[in-house]
């Protein structure tokens, strides 16, 4: 009927556990779901295949989104983290990893040379695992605003 499907988010804080959220969303009509990242998406994606539902997309962790635009150790720890993150939806063929460019409403600082860097690395493993990251906005506007210039041509960005 609809062109669309409809997609539902998985939430750990459910009372009920995700493996039968994903049953129940399948029961009543949901076509489709998506989850945040953690050890499990290879788990919920058998079960959405055994279900006939669209694992849609992992949502990334973003605590460590504005160390994504520094230099040093805890930019590469943020960094790594979501190279995991792409590696993990190739490895369980979700196809979208949805991503925070910063966490913030006080925007202080600006974007950074070493921001569009380190991004650029986890867009390039995206674009080897055949993943699309799509950039979600809720506050820093000047840091989605960058990445989508920086990445505008790429086919992994979203």
């Amino acid at each position: 009927m609809y062109k669309k499907k409809l997609c539902l988010g998985l939430f750990s804080e459910f009372s009920i556990p995700i493996e039968d959220q994903i049953r129940l969303f399948g029961q009543v009509g949901f076509e489709a779901f998506f989850s945040g990242w953690d050890q499990n998406i290879k788990s919920y994606k058998k079960l959405a295949d055994d279900s006939g539902m669209v694992y849609q997309s992992v949502h990334a962790p973003f605590g460590n989104a504005a160390k994504m635009w520094q230099s040093g150790e805890n930019a590469e720890k943020a960094t790594q983290e979501l190279l995991t993150c792409v590696q993990d939806c190739s490895a369980a063929e979700v196809p979208v990893l949805v991503v925070h460019p910063y966490i913030g409403f006080e925007e202080t600082e600006h974007p950074t040379k070493e921001g569009i860097e380190n991004f650029g690395r986890v867009v390039d493993e995206a674009q080897k695992c055949g993943v699309k990251v799509a950039f979600e906005n809720v506050e820093g506007e000047s840091y989605l605003d960058a990445l989508m210039k920086a990445f505008s041509s790429c086919g992994a960005v979203k």
